[in-house]
Parts: structure tokens; C-alpha cells; sequence
């Protein structure tokens, strides 16, 4: 799969500037879609170009399903708690949740309810283009995004299979708008009528920012959105 080399489709500050030393780290997971090395090499260095990694004092911590997750031959992202809690985290972005991550956010949440220290769930989750079931991710993520033209070609009721090639320009863009979101944000953002506008803010003018309504249901959850680049965007 090609990305571009201007896979933010924004100049970047070099070598981190502006982020580096971080006192805490935004952690990426590269799920299903995401996850295979030609992806990994494009996008990873233009992150840490960007941001900085975590293991050079920098902003973002990478992690990738199942490969950082192994037991034997198959990944668990139950591990996922435990690589969070291990380190200062402020923020989460998944990339193609895979299943049962839900049951990683759903512990993050009890922490956050809980009061408990940042490094375990006080920090924003934003989940995108997940792979995962779909109420357990809106019930854990504080943003949920999903390309509406996935939806629209995806059966009703059924998770959209990504194929990430598919978005191989827009998908580095969003990711580098959601890093630089977080890293602005003073705590999680509330599911309420705002919560749109930020999103609007954060993709840029050139982006349709749209509710997600269940084909089955027809109700829309508050921090889930559709998104689309305008046609002359």
C-alpha cells in the first residue's frame, strides 16, 4: 500500500518541535487495517517527525496489534490495560480497533469513574474506524469516527470492513489532527452538543462531520460521527 509522502496533507514541524521532551505520552495502537509493515513505515516516521516518539523522549507511543501483544502464535489486546497503566499516558487513539477492545475502554472507563490516577483513564480515547462491537466502542471511547463511505457500502448491522489502502491519504491526516486535538485538550470531551464542533475543528473546514445513525435503530450516539472530505476539499 502507497501513503503519501505528505500523508498529513500539512507541513510538519521537524524532529518533534514543540513536543519534545513529553512529560506523557499519546499512545497510538495500528489495528486491523493499519497494522501491516508498509503502513507501519509510512506513517510511523512521519509521527515521530511530527510529534516525536516515546522511546526518544517524545509525544507518541506506538503500539501494534497483535504484534506487541504476542502469546504463542495470537495477540491479546487484554495486554493493552497493562501497557497503558505501565506508562504516564494522555491520550489513546485506536486504529482499527480489533474485538474486545471494547473491554480494555470499559476498564479505562471504571478507572476514569473511579478517580483514579491519570496514567489509567483520565485521558482522552478517541477510536477510529474501529473493527470492534460497535456499542461496547461508543461506550468506551470518548470519539468514535468512522468514513462515511465505508458505512454507506457496508451491510446494515454490520462492522465496515476497512480496507485501508482505500484511504491511504486521509487516514495519516485524521491521525495527525486527532494527536495535535488531544494534546490541546485539559481532559476527555463531554458527549454533548459541542462535542461536533470540536470534531469539526479538529478535521479543518475541508471535512463533513456527520452523526452516525444506526441503520437498525435509526438513533445516533452522541460522540459518534461520519466523516467525508468535501469534494473540493
Amino acid at each position: 500500500m502507497q501513503i503519501p509522502a505528505d500523508g498529513t496533507g500539512e507541513a510538519e514541524p521537524a524532529d518533534g518541535a514543540g513536543y519534545v521532551p513529553a512529560d506523557a505520552q499519546i499512545a497510538v495502537l495500528f489495528g486491523y487495517g493499519y497494522n501491516d509493515a508498509a503502513f507501519q513505515g509510512a506513517v510511523i516516521p512521519r509521527l515521530k517527525c511530527a510529534f516525536g516518539l516515546a522511546d526518544e523522549a517524545g509525544l507518541i507511543l506506538p503500539l501494534v496489534f497483535p504484534d506487541d501483544f504476542r502469546h504463542g502464535d495470537s495477540g491479546r489486546i487484554s495486554d493493552l490495560y497493562g501497557a497503558l497503566k505501565s506508562r504516564r499516558i494522555r491520550g489513546l487513539i485506536l486504529l482499527g480497533a480489533p474485538e474486545r477492545t471494547h473491554t480494555v475502554l470499559a476498564r479505562l472507563r471504571e478507572d476514569r469513574a473511579a478517580d483514579a490516577p491519570e496514567t489509567v483513564g483520565g485521558y482522552p480515547i478517541f477510536s477510529l474506524f474501529p473493527q470492534d462491537d460497535m456499542l461496547g466502542t461508543e461506550a468506551g471511547a470518548d470519539v468514535v469516527l468512522d468514513f462515511a463511505t465505508a458505512l454507506k457500502d457496508a451491510d446494515a448491522g454490520e462492522t465496515p470492513e476497512i480496507d485501508a489502502s482505500r484511504f491511504a491519504e486521509e487516514v495519516p491526516e485524521i491521525l495527525a489532527k486527532a494527536v495535535r486535538y488531544i494534546y490541546a485538550l485539559p481532559e476527555p470531551p463531554s458527549p454533548d452538543a459541542n462535542l461536533a464542533a470540536g470534531v469539526s475543528r479538529m478535521l479543518g473546514g475541508e471535512w463533513n462531520v456527520l452523526p452516525y445513525i444506526d441503520a437498525e435503530t435509526g438513533m445516533h450516539p452522541a460522540n459518534h460521527f461520519v466523516v467525508e472530505r468535501m469534494a473540493n476539499g
